[in-house]
């Protein structure tokens, strides 16, 4: 029988010495994200035919205590002068927040699902048509998760081996 590969105590340690920065990091965002708006993502912007397709990753904490993932693509003619960048870091951080009167109780809570697809625009090459995905949670939920990871793995390790 292979012997089995575990990690050393170092990797070990190290391993849960970012598992907690991580939840200090998560408590700290989502602490954050009741009073601003911040969003970290990665812009792509490429031509196809006569169209520009401007394609964003972001995950967001728009200041109403929700958690947003998001996915999309917009397409536009091309600017006199625009410089096409096919990889930028994005971000903004502390702004005032983006927060939508109303909704259903689901939303006040965080949760959000939105998928929207257009028409693709005319003379496209691909015909990838524009769209938009997101998906929410409440933010408290993330560093939670990451406490419970932080748990499970420091109680694993303290058990004793057999």
């Amino acid at each position: 029988m292979p012997p089995t590969l575990r990690p050393s105590p170092i990797q070990t340690r190290a391993g849960l010495y970012a598992l907690r920065v991580v939840c200090v990091v998560l408590v700290a965002v989502t602490l954050a994200g009741y009073a601003f708006y911040t969003t970290v993502g990665i812009d792509s912007d490429r031509t196809d035919g006569p169209v520009v397709r401007h394609a964003y990753y972001r995950i967001q904490w728009p200041g109403d205590g929700a958690f947003l993932v998001t996915v999309g693509e917009n397409h536009a003619p091309p600017q006199p002068g625009e410089h096409l960048m096919p990889f930028d870091l994005a971000g903004r951080f502390f702004q005032a927040p983006r927060r939508e009167p109303g909704g259903s109780l689901w939303r006040r809570l965080g949760f959000r699902y939105v998928y929207r697809v257009w028409e693709v625009p005319p003379g496209a090459r691909s015909g990838a048509r524009p769209y938009l995905f997101t998906l929410g949670v409440p933010a408290p939920l993330l560093p939670a998760f990451a406490a419970l990871l932080l748990v499970l793995r420091t109680r694993r390790r303290r058990a004793p081996a057999a």
